[in-house]
Parts: structure tokens; sequence; C-alpha cells
């Protein structure tokens, strides 16, 4: 039953869902955005910066974990292994400024 309960309360992660998009910028300067339209931030209306998904970050914003264009039948998650490519990655507290608590 433990196992079934801890399932039901995962958070969502960006990870999670098939409509996290890139926009492609300058260099350095892309960023992550809902392809529905759904604003992660208020800090970063138009995307949260793409350094986050960088350094592996969890990326569990509020407003993903009870949105109704999520479908868990996309596809599967990004695997763990394949989350970030820079070698330090940042905590739960060093990306709390944008809302972001794992």
């Amino acid at each position: 039953m433990k196992k079934i309960k801890s399932k039901l309360n995962k958070k969502r992660s960006l990870y999670d869902c098939l409509e996290a998009k890139v926009s492609v910028g300058s260099p350095g300067h892309s960023d992550i955005y809902c392809a529905k339209g759904h604003v992660f931030t208020r800090l970063h209306p138009a995307g949260i910066p793409i350094t986050l998904l960088a350094r592996g970050a969890p990326l569990k914003y509020t407003i993903c974990q009870d949105c109704p264009d999520f479908n868990p039948h996309d596809g599967p998650p990004v695997p763990k292994s394949e989350r970030g490519w820079w070698e330090n990655h940042i905590s739960n507290l060093e990306c709390s400024y944008l809302g972001n608590r794992g």
C-alpha cells in the first residue's frame, strides 16, 4: 500500500511533460517554456532559464502539479541519467528563488 500511495503523491516535473519546449535564443539565452501557454513562474513569464536544465535541477513547479494538459500516456519521462550536462548540480535551495521546491 505504501508504494502505491508514494507513486500517487509524486511531484510532477518538466522532465515528465512533453509540452515543455526550448526556445532557442542567442547562445546562453535559451529558455524552457510550456507549449500550452502555462507560466511556470511570475519571475520568468516567458520561460525559465535553460541553465536550470543544464544543471539537472528538479524543475518541479506548482502550476504543473494539476495541469489539465498533462497526459502521462504521451511517453516516458527523461531518465535521471540524461538530466543535466554540467558537472555541478544545483540543489532545491539554490533554485528556490524561482519558486521551485522539490
